[in-house]
């Protein structure tokens, strides 16, 4: 069942090719291996309890109907025959049986073969491909910034609009850029160390008793390394309790662009994000800052929550016009995305600053763990609140979120 559920990522649904529908399970070296394929992906489950000679051909999906009745810690016996397989397993005390019509076995695509000695990748590095695959770009004619490069120490992936480089030992000996697949993406290869092998096009993981091989996007990657600033002028560093609150604070604040503008205002002590518009409530937080006073920045709601969801918590930038926001604060990582420019004024977000904010609201301390809610001070407001919160209880979160949404 554990192999079903991981294969299916790989398996197609599709009768027209009958062979990448199917799993093909195999006895080789004294273990039975079942694997599925759909000619650029290859993910194959061992089987080190298992026993059998020989190997067979049957619809992925028939399989997966067959076991659905059966225990995870029970027996499945298949009796291979020249046209076709007989599955049985015991439910309680009735056999279930199962006749699949076997695929040929020429039909069944030849598996890449491997030729340089494979290397360790780090359990760090497999669960920084599933990290930066989001941030891989979508779009189709920008092929080689669809998928994550590996460098033998660094996971980095980008959209052209923010950029990830996680360090990580991936064990390439050469760059390679793997796709955004089903397998990589859901992390099921994430969790411990395994061994990594490159060919001319395939690259293979092999972790635990999973075995998988992907073919890579052919092409050159960006030289990404001139996107990702120095140190600039002004640094921000929050905490990683502040950064929590922040997380929940800033998708309620109003916005009407797609671009989802946020405005970080930054003095002294004073440290704010102001909505779009300028017009909602305040988020006010305690953080360290330098820089020049009555300092204003814009920037889009969504890389900076996701820098937040990473635990990026420091950021770097320089105010005026359009530049590099550099987000660092775990290790060596760090995340690059633009601020934005046009619109709403610094000015004009230093003089809503100024006026009288009653609304500003800020994180509660460690000392008061009590939950505030303070309604927006905005007269043409829609009933938007900002919660006050140290350690939030979950169901707490629930309420609060109930009551944005009235």
């Amino acid at each position: 069942k554990d192999a079903v559920t991981g294969l299916a990522k790989v398996v197609s649904n599709r009768k027209s090719v009958p062979v990448l529908s199917a799993v093909r399970v195999s006895a080789e070296d004294g273990k039975v291996r079942m694997t599925g394929t759909n000619l650029t992906e290859f993910l194959t489950r061992t089987f080190d309890d298992a026993s059998g000679v020989g190997s067979f051909l049957i619809d992925f999906k028939e399989l997966r109907e067959f076991l659905k009745g059966s225990r995870k810690n029970g027996n499945v016996i298949f009796d291979v025959q020249d046209d076709r397989v007989t599955g049985q397993y015991e439910n309680g005390a009735q056999a279930v049986e199962h006749t699949f019509m076997r695929i040929p076995d020429k039909d069944w695509p030849t598996e890449p073969g491997y030729n340089s000695e494979p290397d360790k990748i780090t359990a760090v590095a497999l669960e920084a491909i599933s990290l930066a695959l989001p941030i891989a770009s979508r779009d189709d004619s920008r092929r080689t910034l669809n998928g994550v490069l590996l460098e033998p120490d660094a996971v980095v992936a980008t959209d052209g609009k923010q950029l990830v480089r996680l360090k990580g030992f991936t064990g390439v000996k050469q760059n390679v850029i793997l796709p955004n697949t089903k397998v990589l993406s859901s992390g099921l290869l994430s969790g411990q160390d395994g061994v990594i092998s490159q060919s001319k096009c395939y690259c293979r993981i092999a972790v635990g008793q999973w075995e998988y091989s992907v073919k890579g996007i052919s092409g050159t990657y960006p030289q990404y390394q001139h996107v990702i600033p120095q140190e600039s002028e002004c640094s921000l560093a929050i905490s990683d309790q502040n950064a929590d609150y922040l997380k929940s604070a800033l998708p309620p604040l109003e916005c009407k662009s797609e671009h989802e503008v946020v405005h970080l205002y930054a003095s002294g002590k004073d440290i704010r994000f102001l909505s779009e518009n300028l017009d909602s409530q305040h988020v006010k937080l305690e953080a360290q800052y330098t820089g020049p006073e009555d300092t204003v920045i814009q920037m889009s709601r969504k890389p900076l929550l996701k820098a937040l969801e990473l635990g990026f918590n420091k950021l770097s930038f320089s105010p005026g016009g359009v530049n590099p926001i550099l987000a660092t604060g775990r290790g060596d990582d760090v995340f690059v995305f633009m601020s934005l420019y046009g619109g709403i004024t610094p000015e004009e977000a230093i003089k809503a600053v100024n006026r009288e904010c009653p609304g500003a609201v800020e994180p509660a301390n460690a000392e008061n763990s009590k939950q505030e809610v303070k309604d927006m001070p905005n007269e043409n407001n829609s009933g938007l609140e900002v919660v006050n919160h140290d350690v939030a209880n979950p169901f707490d979160e629930l309420f609060v979120g109930i009551n944005q949404l009235k």
